[in-house]
């Protein structure tokens, strides 16, 4: 599991460090300033999203479980660990905008801006997949139910 996370984070990283170097060669900071203004409010809607879609899954794998007696304890568990993933990159994406909002951070090394730019876009990232995820849950039990 650690180093599905390990993988997971570093591909999230790469790709933010690409998108943001793609925006800018392009001269585009519409990306950064819309997460600036607008990520927190993303990702909680995210995580009313996740909990929402979590509720609905669990009520199915209750339902399966007095249906046939199958235990669904570790997929309860990843359940709720994906909601807690949610709240942690909603206090990493306050952690990060406080520094990218702080001329002391920012004069700490030449690359401080790029460093926190490039990772509030990785949560971002991480939290779009955290959501795909969860709801791409729903359609394996749709599927299942409808093999048998």
């Amino acid at each position: 599991m650690t180093l599905e996370y390990i993988k997971n984070i570093s591909t999230f990283i790469v790709f933010a460090a690409i998108v943001r170097f793609a925006s800018e060669y392009l001269g585009s900071d519409y990306l950064i300033l819309f997460l600036d203004k607008n990520l927190i409010t993303i990702l909680i809607a995210l995580l009313a999203i996740n909990t929402t879609t979590g509720s609905v899954v669990m009520t199915k794998l209750r339902e399966i479980t007095d249906k046939n007696g199958v235990n669904f304890s570790e997929t309860i568990k990843n359940l709720k660990l994906s909601i807690f993933e949610q709240v942690f990159l909603i206090v990493i994406a306050l952690v990060l905008l406080v520094l990218v909002h702080s001329p002391i951070f920012m004069a700490l090394f030449t690359y401080s801006k790029s460093l926190v730019e490039i990772l509030l876009i990785a949560v971002f990232i991480a939290s779009l997949y955290n959501l795909y995820d969860t709801a791409n849950s729903i359609f394996i039990i749709l599927n299942n139910e409808d093999a048998h």
